[in-house]
């Protein structure tokens, strides 16, 4: 598109849309989970990916902390980054097994991986996580337990403003081409 290209670093994920809503930017590169809820702000690209959220927790199946069916959630702590589609889906699991689940949102600039470090370190029992994020995490971590899907497959896209339909139409059309490409595939295969 010769267009000059000036990243603008976000460190809350909660504030990242109201930002591009707001003209700090036209779009999000991020791996946003499309949601009726965020379909409410912004318009999504074609899906980057697809993946399902697991339950990232120590892999000590003996252990009275160890989940094996997503009923023993219930009164159990659970962290995840604020801003972070992981919260509500925890707000529906709760309705879903018919009890509370402690969800607790972090500090604003904690990542999913920083998480999913305190939960092998054993610092936190449990944290939620982008199966595909959990399985590279799963490489350098290995007695972090990964097995428990707690969503149905889901989109991960990018975002720009509901007033930006040539720029959605570029992307989707960029997307197309270059998810055919060799760099694509490397890409994917390394992150």
């Amino acid at each position: 598109q010769d267009l000059e290209l000036r990243i603008i670093p976000i460190k809350d994920l909660s504030s990242v849309m109201d930002s591009l809503n707001n003209f700090k930017g036209d779009l999000i590169a991020a791996n946003l989970t499309k949601t009726k809820r965020r379909l409410q702000q912004v318009e999504f690209t074609k899906a980057l990916i697809r993946t399902k959220q697991v339950l990232v927790q120590r892999s000590k199946k003996n252990d009275s902390t160890f989940i094996r069916h997503l009923d023993e959630l219930e009164g159990k702590e659970i962290f995840v980054p604020r801003g972070s589609t992981f919260y509500n889906r925890l707000e529906s699991l709760s309705d879903e097994i018919g009890g509370e689940i402690l969800a607790k949102e972090t500090a604003q600039n904690v990542t999913v991986e920083e998480l999913i470090e305190k939960v092998a370190r054993g610092e936190i029992d449990y944290t939620i996580a982008d199966e595909h994020v959990a399985k590279i995490n799963k490489a350098y971590f290995r007695n972090i337990h990964i097995k428990n899907a707690v969503s149905l497959e889901q989109q991960l896209a990018w975002a720009v403003r509901y007033s930006s339909p040539d720029l959605l139409l570029a992307i989707n059309n960029w997307l197309d081409k270059f998810k055919k490409t060799a760099d694509y595939r490397a890409i994917y295969l390394k992150y």
